[in-house]
């Protein structure tokens, strides 16, 4: 946070976040500072510049309901400052964003952790997905099985999760497939053109 009166700098507070934290929570930190800066100076009027506009939003908004936000916006009706909320567009060169992007910068070189914020339902989410995906493929490259289906595809993926029965059909070679009745009722691998196995590959692209 950066403090400027009449267009001169006058101080400075910087803050070092746990990693974690993400940086729409950053900007609310700042902005809740920035509050409680004004209520512990009594500054008559001031004006708190954000890049965060979802931030402001949040602030502004009847229906926010997370505590976290909550304090911030009772502390802005509870100051006796004549407080405005802007906004502004981040690297626009202005000198006052320059000041505030070179003092964020050097928050984060900071060895103590000022405020720690637990993940959030979002990152947590992301975490475990992250996870089950990587697990997966563990679990696809090591597996004897779908042999037909990893020539196919090398990686797993949520998105090619079909329910269209004769798609899979033709993925897994299951099915009519003739080296499918093959391996499993004894009939003649060879297609009726007599030219090759009857594959999966063969029956639709070469037969």
């Amino acid at each position: 946070m950066v403090v400027f009166e009449d267009g001169n700098e006058k101080e400075h507070e910087i803050w070092r976040l746990n990693n974690e934290t993400t940086v729409f929570i950053a900007e609310m930190v700042a902005i809740r500072e920035a509050v409680n800066y004004c209520k512990r100076w009594q500054i008559a009027k001031a004006i708190i510049i954000s890049y965060s506009r979802s931030a402001l939003v949040s602030i502004e908004s009847l229906e926010e309901n997370r505590k976290f936000i909550l304090g911030i916006k009772n502390s802005l009706q509870d100051t006796n400052s004549n407080v405005l909320l802007w906004w502004t567009k981040d690297h626009d060169g202005n000198k006052r964003n320059k000041r505030a992007d070179y003092f964020a910068k050097k928050a984060t070189g900071k060895q103590e952790i000022d405020f720690y914020f637990c993940k959030t339902k979002q990152q947590r989410k992301t975490k475990v997905r992250k996870n089950i995906s990587q697990n997966w493929q563990i679990l696809w490259v090591h597996s004897s099985k779908g042999k037909q289906v990893k020539e196919l595809f090398d990686k797993v993926d949520e998105k090619r999760m079909l329910g269209e029965f004769y798609l899979n059909r033709i993925i897994t070679g299951h099915g009519a497939f003739i080296t499918y009745q093959n391996r499993f009722f004894g009939k003649s691998p060879w297609c009726l053109c007599g030219k090759d196995e009857g594959t999966v590959e063969h029956t639709i692209l070469k037969w």
